[in-house]
């Protein structure tokens, strides 16, 4: 059976910030239009139910009492839940694009993550109108990569997330960083300073356990928001 968990503190830290990068995100990658929008207000966003199951890869639910984050993609908006004594973690979320992301430290063992995209929104009959993700534990996965700023002598400083992922680090005085907890798939890595351009690289996982460095290290450049 699986147990322990990164401290809910920890995770209700990271949780502003990981919605801060993906804020970051879609201002990075929207278009260059300045046309004001002639469309009209959107109505309120409609709360569905989505579960998420937790589980090892022979696919034993976990115990109760694990962190499950979801974190929205198209929208700053999280949530934070713990799973039952069926290894499940309940929400109530608005429609759109999201995260799912549960990690795991059973005593003695390496940490176990898992990572699941998708939709929520409404599903026509005979669908049920709900959503169900299935979170399934590997061993965790790190990027080591060095980040440096045009023009300083030292480095520290510039916060290094997986933009759809509750993960956040920040760099040392040499630039270097370490950024664990990531599963398969590949993943949109943000880098920003304040006084400095955001910089948005692919973090690409291939395999659960890896330790990934390619594309992972460059300089940052002057621009973008200042102290």
């Amino acid at each position: 059976m699986l147990i322990g968990s990164r401290s809910r503190a920890g995770w209700t830290a990271a949780l502003p910030v990981a919605a801060s990068l993906v804020a970051s995100l879609a201002i990075s990658t929207a278009g260059c239009s300045s046309k004001p929008s002639t469309q009209p207000t959107a109505p309120p966003p409609t709360g569905r139910q989505v579960s998420a199951t937790v589980e090892d890869t022979a696919g034993v639910r976990v115990s109760s009492g694990h962190d499950v984050i979801a974190l929205r993609l198209d929208a700053i908006d999280s949530a934070f839940q713990l799973t039952d004594s069926a290894g499940v973690a309940h929400f109530t979320l608005a429609d759109g694009r999201w995260c799912l992301y549960a990690s795991v430290t059973p005593t003695g063992s390496p940490t176990l993550v898992a990572g699941a995209i998708g939709p929520v929104g409404h599903r026509p009959p005979p669908a049920a109108d709900s959503v169900l993700f299935r979170l399934v534990l590997r061993p965790e996965s790190i990027a080591r990569g060095k980040i440096t700023l045009s023009g300083q002598a030292t480095h520290a400083g510039t916060l290094v997330g997986a933009a759809e992922l509750p993960l956040v680090v920040s760099t040392e005085a040499d630039g270097s960083y370490e950024l664990g907890g990531l599963p398969p798939g590949t993943w949109s890595g943000l880098a920003t300073h304040l006084g400095y351009q955001p910089r948005l690289f692919d973090i690409v996982v291939p395999a659960p356990g890896d330790t990934i460095t390619a594309g992972t290290s460059f300089v940052l450049v002057p621009g973008g928001p200042r102290p």
